[in-house]
């Protein structure tokens, strides 16, 4: 990945070169077709006797720039090599025109080579060439001096004053090239920056706006639509388990968001403090972490085993128990995210003996049977909103901000965190800590008094704990009082089951977790309406689109998005691939409803065939029509 990035940026680099060479080429030679024609003005003044020929030289060199400036104009898509040659044989031209006139008028102490300085000039300054190149033209300009300059009566003193002025303007020259072709890749590589940087605060802002607008509905719509069904005066509201199991889990979900979003503000203005305490027994602390996470794993399907090393026997250790706890569950839920049902996670940890070192490392290793890393990408994966897949398709949700946390925290505590992954078998992150407290910086560390010493972990039941609605309520899945059907295609089961409750009362409704599944469902059921998530895994929203608009039994679906973005460019773009509606996370049921009602109310009306235009008469001497 880093070396396709490399290589794409001076693929950039070198193509926008080739664009400035090719601008300068052509104002150099404006120049040149403008300056040595006027120059004739001083043959005419200093040297009348040679006016004519002088005229003639120059109006040939002149003729032979414009030749050289239609070419480069004409062509376009000259390279940096072509279009090198042809200003080399521009300045050199013009050299050799001087070196000339030198000769023709005394050689080495000829005022004229005056005229050599500033081709050197024009060189270092307009034309942007390296500080090797342009040095190589200046003493190619030289050697043409000296060569055509020589005669035999000639002073070695004005040879020697010629060649010092030359010499040096051509050393101006080269190092003017130098600054200005550092200053150039200093000037792209900052845009190149700052163009990465607008892109990763892009996808880092959509990201944001799905992964915390989608829990952010699944915590409201529930309630609002509970509430809007229940009587004014009601006491009591009814509300079903599988509601209430959602609403906690995504309310967990949002919490945990918000709180990595808090930290990550925090590292990045440097007020974020650890509070190390001693941890007596490290491996109850680290397996109580663990077992907190296993009814997510045995959900999945995973088999699960937490491992140490009794050689040697684990000893007492020193961190901040609520940022390690973070590391932990990070790694343990990347793991889980990314190793498919039925694969396996494994977490071990043991005290390990480094040469050199007085007290031994205590190593964390969390491993799994998963999806694995690109090679590539490896660098990668603790950079800041960094996905390894971070298009709308992307299977697995996130802010690509945990990893980059949990490499935080362990430096922090002075330690490394290390990644071993092979796509198709799986990844292993080993996190080393040394043990003691001398390794905590003190920029980074709270005083021990305002610690929060515990004996043990007290996890919250989070939101990987929480049953998916939609494994529990199988049998309503196509339970509906209306003839018309409505597909939900969400790659949340959250947001599945939310939805069909709101409509399930009016319509018949059918589910799909992703594009794919979502075109495969709709063929089967041909549904009156489709509502779908912008990104899903697989196969997003857009997609779904163009796939429904091109089959002949499914083109005429009205199809609502879900969308978390804003903005009328989105919704354009929306619109473009066919949508006939929008639905903004968070909602509200009744904006459900009533966007499904006049849709599918519009969608009766265009396949009702239209009546028989009725023209009025008219009586003669009349404008009235008959009614």
């Amino acid at each position: 990945m880093k070396r396709d990035h490399v290589s794409s940026a001076r693929g950039a680099y070198e193509e926008e070169h080739r664009h400035l060479l090719r601008a300068r080429g052509k104002l150099s030679c404006l120049f040149g077709i403008t300056l040595v024609p006027i120059f004739s003005i001083l043959d005419y003044v200093f040297v009348p006797a040679l006016w004519l020929p002088f005229l003639l030289l120059r109006a040939a060199n002149t003729a032979e720039n414009v030749l050289i400036f239609i070419l480069i104009h004409a062509g376009k898509n000259l390279s940096a090599r072509t279009i090198n040659w042809f200003m080399t044989l521009y300045f050199t031209s013009i050299g050799i025109m001087i070196a000339y006139m030198c000769r023709r008028m005394g050689g080495y102490d000829s005022t004229y080579y005056a005229g050599l300085n500033i081709v050197m000039l024009v060189v270092g300054l307009v034309m942007p060439w390296s500080a090797l190149y342009t040095t190589v033209n200046g003493i190619v300009i030289y050697l043409a001096f000296f060569a055509l300059g020589y005669r035999p009566d000639f002073r070695m003193a004005d040879l020697v004053n010629s060649s010092f002025f030359l010499l040096s303007t051509d050393l101006i020259a080269a190092v003017a090239s130098y600054w200005t072709e550092k200053f150039r890749k200093s000037e792209f590589n900052t845009r190149q920056e700052l163009k990465e940087l607008d892109q990763a605060k892009s996808i880092f802002f959509a990201n944001v706006s799905h992964e915390l607008k989608t829990p952010m509905t699944l915590v409201l719509t529930p309630m609002e639509y509970v509430l809007g069904k229940a009587a004014p005066n009601a006491k009591e509201i009814p509300l079903s388990r599988e509601t209430f199991r959602s609403i906690r889990h995504n309310a967990y979900r949002l919490s945990e968001l918000i709180s990595d979003l808090l930290d990550l503000t925090k590292g990045q203005i440097g007020k974020e403090r650890i509070r190390p305490v001693p941890v007596p027994d490290t491996e109850t602390y680290f397996q109580e972490i663990f077992r907190s996470m296993a009814p997510l794993m045995e959900e999945k399907e995973l088999r699960h085993e937490f491992y140490r090393s009794t050689k040697p026997p684990l000893q007492p250790h020193c961190f901040d128990r609520a940022k390690m706890e973070k590391v932990a569950v990070n790694l343990l839920s990347n793991a889980i995210k990314f190793t498919p049902k039925g694969g396996r996670i494994e977490m071990r940890i043991w005290d390990e003996e480094r040469p050199g070192l007085a007290e031994p490392l205590l190593r964390v290793c969390v491993e799994d049977t998963g999806i694995g890393i690109p090679q590539e990408k490896i660098p990668l994966v603790f950079e800041r909103f960094m996905q390894v897949d971070a298009s709308s398709t992307r299977a697995y949700g996130g802010l690509g901000i945990g990893l980059s946390l949990v490499k935080d925290f362990v430096e922090q505590h002075g330690g490394n965190i290390d990644v071993e992954s092979r796509v198709g078998v799986g990844t292993k992150m080993i996190v080393s800590l040394p043990r003691g407290k001398e390794h905590f910086r003190a920029t980074v560390v709270e005083s021990e008094s305002q610690s929060d010493i515990g004996s043990g972990i007290d996890l919250p039941e989070t939101p990987m704990t929480a049953k998916n609605p939609e494994k529990s309520n199988k049998k309503t899945r196509r339970r509906g009082k209306g003839p018309e059907t409505v597909l939900i295609v969400d790659d949340t089961a959250d947001m599945r089951f939310t939805l069909k409750e709101i409509l399930q009362d009016k319509y018949r409704v059918v589910t799909a977790k992703d594009g794919i599944d979502g075109l495969k469902v709709a063929k089967a059921e041909v549904p009156h309406l489709i509502i779908c998530d912008i990104m899903m895994p697989r196969r997003d929203g857009y997609g779904l689109i163009m796939d429904v608009r091109s089959d002949p039994a499914l083109r005429e679906t009205p199809v609502i998005l879900l969308t978390a973005k804003t903005g009328a460019e989105n919704m354009a773009d929306g619109f473009q691939h066919g949508a006939d509606d929008f639905i903004e996370k968070p909602f509200h049921p009744k904006e459900v409803i009533l966007r499904v009602e006049n849709l599918l109310r519009l969608s009766k009306r265009k396949r009702q065939p239209s009546g028989p235009v009725l023209v009025p008469s008219r009586r003669k001497g009349s404008d009235r029509p008959h009614r």
